[in-house]
């Protein structure tokens, strides 16, 4: 674990200025993001927060001195199986609402990251609870896809918000 100690300090501080950055946007743009019309902007947003939240967590979790493979492994199977689900969820509901300008194969791919990245550490936290093999390139592998996904995600809620703020005629 001591190997992977400044991968995780840095993935937990670009996760936590990710965080803050997207609390900024949204709190300076409430109005579009939570708008009663705009149900994919607070999509977008969720989806972004929990993606940079769950990166953030693996990675504070990491960084507890000495934490024992199994008890890491079984924080990652907790966060798996809780997260991954709620992924299926918000996939099924964006799917079934109306896009906002995007496909719905647009929207679902963009929750394949995310589901690929719970399966990932999963694997790892079932891995690690068992005392199976070396998997940190696993969760590596899983925090950075949802690190990216969430930046993603977050680049087209600001692509969202700069066309309904900025659209024209809207003088």
């Amino acid at each position: 674990m001591r190997a992977w100690h400044e991968f995780y300090t840095v993935i937990a501080g670009t996760a936590a200025t990710l965080l803050g950055l997207l609390f900024v946007s949204i709190s300076l743009n409430a109005e579009v993001i939570l708008g009663a019309g705009n149900k994919h902007a607070k999509r977008l947003a969720e989806q972004a927060f929990s993606n940079y939240l769950l990166v953030l967590v693996v990675s504070l979790v990491v960084l507890i001195p000495d934490i024992p493979d199994k008890d890491f492994g079984l924080s990652l199977l907790c966060l798996s199986l809780s997260g991954g689900p709620w992924v299926l969820v918000r996939a099924f509901q964006s799917a079934r609402a109306r896009p906002g300008g995007f496909s719905r194969l647009t929207l679902l791919r963009r929750f394949l990251a995310p589901l690929i990245a719970f399966s990932l550490m999963g694997y790892a936290g079932f891995e690690m609870v068992s005392g199976d093999g070396e998997v940190h390139g696993s969760i590596a592998a899983g925090i950075m896809m949802l690190l990216i996904s969430a930046t993603v995600v977050a680049w087209d809620l600001l692509i969202r918000i700069a066309e309904e703020k900025y659209a024209p005629g809207d003088d």
